[in-house]
């Protein structure tokens, strides 16, 4: 299956991001976003697309999205950007990848059971993502937010509650059902 959907991202590439240029220049949900020169505005959502294909070909393992994403988290953090952006630009990529996967000419090439696959492949990979963006920003806001010296350790971890398992077993296939 995956040696099916990496040729299509490639070759759509160009389409996918000038879908997404226009959905996100467009969005009221993406004010931060859209300050952003084309060329960075673009290069963001080139690098998730980028990030996916990776992901797919070292065989979908939950480790390569982490230390990804969680890194775009505490970027975006230290840029300033809020948070409900990050997680809408994520949203969109993942809505027009989706709809590239059941347009007709993709669909007519695959059977079911290997277009449910790819829609699961896809929205792991991305719901990861909103998984390990939202730990990178908090766990930097949580480490900006000590640094200011303002709040005792109680207050801090009331208003950001900090990761309380840290060495769960993530390629586990039932990873996704215990936090449910």
């Amino acid at each position: 299956m995956i040696e099916k959907i990496i040729p299509i991202l490639k070759a759509d590439l160009s389409k996918i991001l000038n879908q997404w240029a226009a959905e996100a220049r467009s969005s009221d949900h993406l004010k931060d976003y859209q300050k952003l020169p084309d060329v960075e505005f673009n290069n963001r959502i080139k690098l998730v697309i980028e990030q996916f294909i990776s992901w797919l070909e070292a065989g979908a393992v939950v480790h390569e999205a982490e230390s990804y994403f969680t890194k775009v988290g505490s970027e975006r953090m230290k840029e300033g950007f809020p948070l409900t952006e990050v997680v809408f630009a994520l949203y969109l990529i993942k809505k027009i990848i989706r709809d590239r996967f059941v347009e007709e000419e993709f669909v007519s090439q695959i059977t079911g059971k290997e277009a449910i696959t790819c829609i699961t492949l896809l929205s792991n990979f991305f719901d990861l993502g909103v998984y390990f963006i939202v730990r990178g920003y908090t766990e930097k806001l949580y480490g900006k937010l000590d640094s200011l010296n303002k709040l005792s350790k109680q207050e801090l971890d009331a208003i950001v509650a900090k990761e309380s398992v840290e060495d769960e077993d993530w390629e586990s296939d039932e990873f996704i059902w215990r936090h449910v």
